[in-house]
């Protein structure tokens, strides 16, 4: 059972008495429980007393079956409005207790996510390890036209965050031959470091090159800035493509 608490005030902080309806969508099936547990739809009552929201449910996360709930509010000692004051559908989450107002619509309507949305970024945000799993990776790109020579582009970093090098991704349209393609950084004391690759694969097609290396390096917050790198070997061509490098702040 999930405790739903919360407190309804005007804008001027006056607490507000209401009347909040609650009704299952479906019937709903507990089978952890013998013999098993069916829940009706039969709509509730329970009153917010001085604005006082306490009252208890069967969580309804695991069925992913919504509630409909229906807040009126007293506009005389006994005397409820005519129109709702709130009205949506919401899963109750499977927890102890949880706020009535993180219950409200958040305006994501993707089947059962709006009801824990609130719920759901406010975990992602408090767990270091879970937000770095979802940020999205940063690309830095150098472009190469007609290129002859040692080519390289930087990005700075923060102070505060360490950096996880990913993977460096070539695309060679012409004169790729004998050419060397580097991520590296630049550490805290101004230095260049280039870095070593786990592995790598390619592939050609119609003379174009598709490359891969990876690295999966982590470097500490003082890492000053990254760098790509195109080098011209022995017997070069004239190179055109692109080298990216996949990034994301730790």
């Amino acid at each position: 059972m999930t405790n739903i608490v919360g407190t309804l005030k005007d804008a001027s902080g006056l607490s507000l008495g209401a009347r909040i309806y609650v009704k299952l969508a479906e019937r709903m099936l507990d089978d952890s429980t013998t013999p098993d547990t069916i829940f009706a739809t039969k709509e509730l009552t329970f009153e917010a007393t001085g604005g006082v929201i306490n009252f208890t449910l069967q969580e309804s996360e695991t069925n992913a079956v919504t509630y409909h709930f229906r807040v009126f509010i007293y506009s005389a000692a006994a005397t409820l409005e005519t129109e709702p004051f709130l009205e949506f559908d919401a899963v109750v989450p499977n927890v102890g207790t949880v706020q009535f107002n993180s219950l409200v619509p958040t305006g994501i309507t993707y089947d059962t996510l709006d009801t824990g949305a609130i719920r759901v970024a406010k975990a992602i945000t408090d767990d270091p390890d879970l937000l770095t799993k979802v940020k999205s990776d940063y690309l830095l790109t150098l472009v190469a036209s007609a290129e002859t020579t040692q080519k390289t582009v930087y990005i700075p970093l923060h102070f505060n965050k360490q950096v996880q090098i990913k993977s460096l991704h070539i695309f060679g349209v012409a004169g790729y031959s004998n050419w060397t393609f580097s991520a590296g950084i630049t550490n805290s004391l101004g230095n260049e470091e280039v870095l070593t690759p786990a592995g790598s694969s390619q592939s050609t097609a119609g003379g174009k090159l598709k490359r891969t290396q990876t690295y999966d390096i982590v470097r500490s917050a003082s890492t000053m800035s990254l760098f790509v790198r195109i080098t011209p070997g022995v017997g070069t061509g004239i190179f055109t493509g692109s080298v990216a490098l996949t990034y994301k702040d730790v």
